[in-house]
């Protein structure tokens, strides 16, 4: 096998009228699902789209963003998911840097795409997911779909072809095009199997965003092994509760919030989860608060956790650590190697902080158009993911700070320079530094620490007001702080733990 794409046609083929995937109201057996990604596969064909060409999808949870992912990788066409959540300037930027042709995107983004074409320069072919008439120069997906052949695409892919683009941002504040090729993101799933187990038989709940790499993690696994996916548009705790209920669902991977919300609402209501067996968690460290309410309200239940980058390099805390080593993230999967070293690149001693690094067949190809970030990142082989860690006397992993001043809240990963970069735009802003302040329900929340021009006075709602108007909602701070002056060291550069050290209790 040379693709995760070859077990879809696998299983069409020899247990056709299984379900594949469950949407809503929807149901997907995988010879109907395989079919209308091989329509898709060969509409994209009659475009003009082929091998090694960028399509761009924005949407929300749903068979549609299973389809279209599929649909490239079968002829070799590179997706790029798209964040829902960014607005028009960072979709503008992404779009033009991944050269992407065409964009699939849902009704709800109909207004943010047209506001943002005139500006696109390699964007000329737009897709909408839509149950109404649509324009003239807007195709629709199911007439492009249902206008065209099932028939498998016979186009020759390689484990070295690129398969993938996914965007996650960086410590210079924009953008980098993690490229994945089919070699990473087929074992970025086997390791998982290998590891989790998953077989023909699970139901899988999957509520966390389809456009990151979790799609190869914790969705692509059920395909290969032939099992069947509850996909849920967005998050919901008695949806969620709902589906575990009347589809016997035994499988979910959740961010420790979400955990939380899910648990909090069970008390108000009487659904059957005894079918739930194996909960997986990730993004964030689960506290041990957490988890031992996942073991009164699901008793005999696996916990696992997960942690990982969209470049590659995923570590596991199986079911019977979890509780043991608390606040650990495990150890490396099955064929993924990790080392925490030095800044010579020696292995640390036990307990010591160093940086985690990676080896092995999932990692990212490079950084899309970005040599100098792709040769930082890559040292004699080892992907250096920059987040610091320790090693216990067994060699479990503990993350110390997942990279220096990275942010996450709520699960997103929120990178202070690009909000920073923001607020420096601002004309009544003479400096500003971000940094992340404890948040019980959300991990940490977003704080601007600003310093204004001479003369000039702002209100915090409309320092908030600007940044939401220039960046994606779940970046944009909650909390600013006007000071006269950021701390420095000697050589000029703020000192951003004595920001979090005087303002971590507001």
């Amino acid at each position: 096998m040379n693709s995760f794409i070859n077990f879809l046609p696998l299983h069409a083929n020899k247990h056709p009228d299984k379900t594949a995937i469950i949407f809503n109201d929807k149901r997907f057996s995988y010879r109907m699902l395989n079919s209308r990604v091989n329509k898709l596969s060969n509409a994209f064909n009659a475009l003009g789209v082929s091998k090694g060409d960028r399509v761009a999808i924005l949407l929300h949870n749903g068979n549609e963003i299973v389809e279209s992912v599929y649909a490239c990788a079968k002829i070799g066409a590179v997706s790029i998911s798209l964040n829902f959540r960014l607005v028009g300037r960072e979709l503008v930027y992404i779009l033009d840097d991944s050269d992407a042709s065409v964009i699939i995107y849902g009704q709800e983004f109909i207004e943010i795409i047209d506001s943002i074409r005139a500006k696109l320069d390699k964007t000329k072919n737009f897709i909408l997911v839509s149950e109404e008439e649509n324009c003239s120069n807007i195709l629709s997906y199911e007439a492009f779909i249902n206008a065209h052949s099932a028939e498998e695409p016979q186009i020759s892919i390689s484990l070295e072809d690129e398969s993938s683009i996914i965007y996650t941002s960086g410590t210079t504040g924009k953008p980098k095009g993690v490229v994945r090729t089919h070699r990473a993101n087929l074992w970025a799933s086997l390791n998982q199997i290998l590891e989790m187990g998953h077989q023909a038989k699970d139901i899988e709940m999957y509520v966390v965003p389809l456009f990151n790499v979790g799609f190869f993690n914790y969705f692509t696994p059920n395909i290969i092994v032939g099992a069947t996916v509850v996909v849920s548009r967005q998050f919901d705790p008695v949806n969620v509760l709902k589906n575990i209920e009347e589809e016997k669902v035994n499988r979910i991977f959740m961010v420790p919030i979400m955990w939380n919300r899910l648990m909090s609402e069970m008390g108000n209501h009487d659904y059957d989860v005894s079918s739930l067996n194996v909960a997986s968690s990730g993004a964030a460290s689960c506290p041990l608060s957490v988890k031992k309410t996942m073991e009164a309200f699901f008793p005999g239940i696996q916990i696992w956790e997960a942690y990982g980058l969209s470049e590659g390099g995923v570590t596991l805390l199986h079911p019977k650590d979890s509780i043991r080593k608390i606040g650990s993230v495990g150890k490396p999967t099955a064929t993924n190697e990790a080392r925490v070293v030095d800044d010579h690149g020696n292995d640390v001693k036990q307990d010591q902080i160093g940086e985690i690094i990676f080896r092995g067949p999932s990692l990212m190809k490079e950084y899309y158009k970005n040599f100098q970030a792709t040769r930082d990142a890559f040292k004699q082989g080892w992907l250096h993911t920059g987040d610091l860690a320790k090693v216990d006397e067994d060699g479990f992993i503990y993350v110390v700070d997942r990279k220096k001043d990275m942010i996450v809240s709520g699960g997103e990963n929120i990178y202070p320079k690009e909000i920073e970069e923001i607020l420096f735009s601002h004309p009544k802003i003479f400096e500003a530094a971000v940094i992340g302040i404890p948040d019980e329900k959300w991990g940490e929340s977003v704080m601007a620490v600003v310093v204004l021009k001479a003369g000039e006075h702002l209100t915090s709602e409309e320092v908030i007001s600007f940044c939401k108007e220039n960046l994606a909602g779940y970046k944009k701070p909650k909390f600013v702080e006007f000071v006269d002056a950021l701390p420095t060291n000697p050589s000029g550069k703020v000192v951003k733990h004595e920001l979090k050290s005087q303002f971590a209790k507001v």
